[in-house]
């Protein structure tokens, strides 16, 4: 990386090939000590990805993306190759109260993903990480979470309304078919019976002991008697085995950064966003946008701006806009067709 730096000087600032090695020569890695022996190689900073876990479940849980993100750092830091480096951690953003248990299930199954993959996963929960959101983070290598966030909640829960006795008092008949008495045992319109609350019961039961089963396996110091659907916070929590350090997720990514680690984090971006990728610029570079506002109210004030005399020529943010979309997209064209090879002289 050094060697790239020290091969393309900043031509634009005025600095020579030469020029540019003496400044740099300094600031670079040097191998050879005060007595002529080597110095022992500087240790790479470790890679710290941050993800958010609040940005998948926007109106309605969507883990594919997550599970795409897992992939790729699965694949990115496997055997044959290691873009993270070595000992990569994650930094979970997790504020989830939990959902439906086959998708928080599916969710908690990448964190393991990643943990078997050699990463360190590391869970940081501010405001609530209950039911399912403890699930995901139940698999992570720790759990971080702020001094009264809210964590905990292992247990199942399945409510519903059944209509049946209404339906008979004004003699409307619900008629429900089904080939298995354990398929679905409660019905919104059918009539109910002991043995279909009983059926539901174990299979909640079961469902429960299931969600126990997996987070002890990945944190065997977790109380089972906490694992009765109690939500808990702070240095109880702690105590209990449901986290194992207090603190915030700022504390926690600003630790990494002092002591030297490369911190990342991983934005989603939608390809709506990417064809409006410029609709913001005038507010990040206000400087070209008095160049522009210059450019057309010198047009719209001479000869060829006036339309007529009463008409005089309004600066829209909006057209400027437009205009440097319209730049910045025959741009990326033009880029991409030299880039190409189409053109080349044969």
């Amino acid at each position: 990386v050094w060697k790239r730096v020290r091969s393309h000087p900043p031509l634009s600032l005025g600095f020579s090939q030469r020029k540019w090695n003496k400044i740099v020569k300094g600031m670079g890695p040097n191998n050879q000590n005060k007595n002529g022996g080597e110095k022992k190689p500087i240790e790479p900073s470790r890679m710290i990805v941050v993800i958010d876990f609040d940005t998948f479940q926007i109106s309605e849980p969507n883990f594919s993306y997550f599970a795409d993100i897992v992939t790729f750092l699965v694949g990115a830091n496997g055997q044959n190759k290691k873009l993270f480096g070595s000992e990569p951690e994650v930094v979970l953003l997790l504020h989830s109260p939990g959902g439906e248990v086959t998708s928080f299930a599916l969710a908690a199954a990448q964190v393991a993903r990643l943990k078997n993959a050699g990463w360190k996963v590391t869970a940081c929960v501010d405001r609530i990480a209950a039911s399912g959101g403890y699930m995901i983070a139940s698999q992570a290598t720790q759990i971080v979470a702020a001094p009264f966030a809210m964590v905990g909640s292992v247990g199942v829960i399945a409510e519903t309304l059944n209509f049946y006795n209404i339906l008979k008092n004004y003699g409307i008949q619900s008629v429900v078919l089904k080939a298995g008495e354990q398929k679905n045992p409660i019905t919104s319109y059918g009539q109910v019976s002991d043995k279909d609350l009983k059926i539901k019961q174990q299979d909640l039961e079961e469902t429960h002991q299931s969600f126990i089963d997996m987070c002890r396996a990945s944190r065997p110091i977790l109380d089972p008697n906490v694992c009765n659907g109690m939500v808990l916070s702070g240095e109880k929590a702690l105590e209990t085995g449901l986290i194992d350090r207090v603190l915030t997720s700022d504390d926690y990514i600003y630790e990494k950064i002092t002591d030297g680690e490369l911190v990342m984090k991983i934005h989603v971006v939608s390809v709506a966003s990417e064809r409006t990728m410029f609709a913001h610029v005038l507010q990040i570079l206000p400087h070209i946008r008095q160049k522009l506002q210059s450019a057309f109210a010198s047009l719209s004030g001479g000869r060829r701006g006036r339309v007529g005399d009463g008409l005089s020529f309004k600066l829209d943010a909006n057209l400027i806009s437009t205009v440097v979309q319209g730049v910045a997209f025959a741009s990326m064209v033009r880029r991409a067709l030299f880039n190409s090879g189409l053109f080349n002289k044969r």
